[in-house]
């Protein structure tokens, strides 16, 4: 019989953990096409739910409101309650995309309206053949390729896996009243170019049956990326590192992983990973994380580099404006507070050495750090402490008689003995920085 796949279609998903409970209040979003007049039909004779019809009115088209009208006409004589829903259209854009979102704004709140928890389309393995193809052509990634989703908030499509030919023969052996919207097969749209041009060539080359084969192929990587998203999930909490702002992913995380793993995540956090432009920055944010590449400049001001063993991702702190520091007293310093004083004021004051005046500012060319281990030059010896260098220019650094006594992260500068400090009019006193520079 002409209805069996779909009968038994929307049977399968009835008794699906996401189909509405027997009784509740069910929209179907109904164009009066072939589509979705059938599954209106169908869920009528499945009898399961209270049913009401929404058709949306474009006003694309002089016969739109006509075609609304016979949608309202046969289905309010069938005793169902249907909701007509005229919209306008924004300014500017696509004319598809401008289209699909009035309509699914129109079809929500006639959802509220009639307090239905769920809603169906009538998307069939044709659409969804379609959608892969464009996606194709765009150069979409994985989760892009797997298509149209059977389920997207209140929203579901039980016909996913159900050809346009089967619908389109139970519709016809149901002998309902249809609407032929010429804009299916207008060439300015790239979704009637694909039936118009491509389907007809995929047909004859692969046989009637490819629409339902690309289908099931969106269907096992979508079933995939649930599973592969799953499983990655602990591995992707263990990968990031606390930081204040921007993102921080640990190195030897992504050095050990699989390429295409840490491909994905790279992608992750630019955001989008369906958007083509995402992935033009990936090998580069690979070769940062992989020591090839000191950093990389990213949209919307952001910067990749590395730091104490994390690839970082962050908008660069500015550089500190130097600030004429007097003792006793307190400083906001790098985003915290830098408090000085006779005693220590904490157990984690450190003590530094200064004279009546020292300059509280960012690290500059030419600065020397005295550590333990020697002198070297102050940002190599950031460096070292695994401070990156978009985050240097933001780091505290107290500067008196023309040497560095302190900068943030590293502590106080190791000395000369305290008689010596005391004869260059250096005085000692005790810092503690309150909050530090981000990590």
């Amino acid at each position: 019989m002409a209805d069996r796949p779909c009968a038994q279609a929307l049977r399968v998903f009835a008794e699906g953990a996401d189909a509405p409970p027997a009784g509740a209040t069910v929209l179907v979003a109904c164009s009066g096409g072939p589509d979705s007049m059938a599954l209106v039909e169908a869920c009528r004779r499945l009898d399961r739910w209270r049913l009401v019809v929404a058709t949306v009115d474009h006003g694309l088209q002089r016969a739109s409101a006509g075609w609304a009208e016979q949608v309202r006409a046969h289905w309010s004589a069938a005793g169902l309650a249907v909701r007509v829903c005229p919209v306008t259209l924004a300014e500017g854009g696509d004319v598809e995309a401008r289209a699909r979102t009035a309509r699914y704004a129109a079809l929500a709140a006639v959802l509220d309206e009639v307090g239905a928890a769920v809603g169906l389309t009538a998307h069939t393995a044709d659409d969804q053949a379609e959608t892969l193809l464009m996606r194709l052509g765009a150069g979409a990634g994985l989760r892009g390729m797997a298509g149209v989703p059977p389920v997207r908030g209140p929203w579901r499509r039980p016909w996913l896996d159900v050809s346009r030919a089967e619908v389109r023969a139970f519709a016809q052996a149901a002998g309902l009243p249809l609407v032929l919207d010429p804009a299916n097969a207008d060439a300015r749209f790239e979704r009637a170019r694909l039936r118009g041009l491509a389907a007809p060539g995929l047909t004859a080359a692969l046989g009637p049956h490819w629409p339902t084969g690309a289908a099931r192929t969106a269907t096992l990587l979508r079933e995939a990326l649930d599973r592969e998203a799953w499983l990655t999930e602990g591995w992707w909490a263990a990968l990031q590192r606390p930081r204040s702002t921007g993102i921080s992913l640990d190195v030897e995380r992504l050095r050990a992983a699989p390429e295409g793993l840490r491909r994905w995540a790279l992608a992750r956090v630019l955001g989008d990973s369906t958007d083509r432009r995402v992935h033009l920055h990936v090998p580069a944010l690979e070769a940062v994380a992989l020591g090839a590449q000191a950093r990389h400049g990213l949209p919307q001001g952001r910067v990749a580099w590395r730091a104490g063993g994390a690839l970082i991702i962050d908008r660069p702190a500015p550089a500190l404006t130097p600030v004429l520091v007097t003792p006793p007293g307190d400083w906001t310093a790098g985003g915290g507070r830098l408090v000085l004083s006779a005693k220590p004021t904490t157990p984690e004051a450190v003590a530094v050495w200064l004279g009546d005046e020292a300059w509280l500012r960012g690290p500059r060319a030419g600065d020397v750090w005295a550590g333990r281990a020697g002198h070297k030059p102050l940002g190599r010896a950031l460096r070292d402490g695994g401070l990156g260098e978009p985050d240097r220019a933001a780091c505290p650094v107290l500067v008196s008689g023309g040497a560095v006594r302190w900068a943030a992260g590293l502590g106080a500068a190791c000395e000369a003995p305290a008689p010596v400090l005391e004869a260059e009019g250096l005085r000692r006193w005790w810092l503690h920085l309150i909050t530090g520079p981000t990590p």
